[in-house]
């Protein structure tokens, strides 16, 4: 019976034991959490406010250069696009002088052509004047080559020229036939008094010559009243048309 109450004692002791133990195990646990609990708080604390006056200013500067860089980034992205803009429109401006000077280029050409082709019927009028003197043997008069006018002019007195001759062959015929017949030669036309004979041929061949000259004359006068007036309004339009050119181009 003791025997049995000292082995009972015994385990009460080693329970006692124990339960010191785990009393000493909870309460290092408790310590442990404690502490825990108050490494917690403290980084709380550090990351909700407790940082340092440095960093604080490190961020606001890195905050305030992130918004400077933004505001910079779409302002020069602004200026690309109007400069884009801008350039665009300098080239179609570009584009469109390039056109307009090429038009003018072509019309200058085609003024020219049209110049060089009145020209050439110039002379070629002037050359067909010299044959009909060469034919018909009339006297050369001076005149200026150069000149529209005073080659009309020269037209004009080789048609009076003509005039005047024929009038005074006329005169000449009808005096010698009037002393032929012995008629009054106011009253007889020319041309019913030689019935016959030279007289009447040579009158007929000079009326001709002189109707055929006439018409020639009044074609080449219109011709050349036409080419005065194309010339002088293709030198309008040429001169024009330079200023035009050179104010585009420069």
């Amino acid at each position: 019976m003791c025997f049995r109450i000292q082995e009972l004692q015994q385990e009460v002791y080693q329970l006692q034991e124990k339960l010191a133990m785990m009393e000493s195990g909870l309460r290092d646990y408790n310590k442990q959490i404690e502490l825990r609990e108050r490494e917690i708080e403290r980084l709380s604390v550090a990351l909700e406010g407790g940082r340092s006056p440095d960093i604080l200013s490190l961020e606001t500067r890195n905050k305030t250069n992130e918004k400077l860089i933004a505001h910079l980034n779409i302002q020069e992205l602004n200026l690309c696009h109007k400069e884009k803009e801008r350039l665009s429109d300098e080239l179609l401006i570009k584009s469109d002088l390039e056109t307009v000077v090429h038009q003018l280029e072509q019309e200058k050409q085609r003024l020219n052509k049209k110049i060089e082709s009145f020209a050439v019927t110039e002379r070629e009028l002037t050359l067909e004047v010299e044959r009909m003197r060469l034919e018909h043997g009339i006297k050369r008069r001076d005149k200026s080559p150069s000149r529209l006018d005073t080659f009309l002019k020269g037209i004009e007195e080789e048609r009076d020229f003509y005039k005047k001759e024929l009038e005074r062959l006329q005169h000449i015929i009808q005096r010698r036939s009037c002393s032929r017949s012995y008629s009054t030669c106011e009253k007889i036309p020319v041309f019913k008094t030689l019935e016959k004979g030279d007289y009447n041929s040579e009158i007929h061949l000079i009326t001709r010559e002189r109707d055929e000259l006439q018409r020639m004359l009044e074609r080449f006068e219109k011709h050349m009243e036409d080419i005065q007036s194309n010339v002088k309004l293709l030198t309008a339009e040429r001169d024009k048309l330079s200023v035009l050119y050179n104010e585009v181009r420069y």
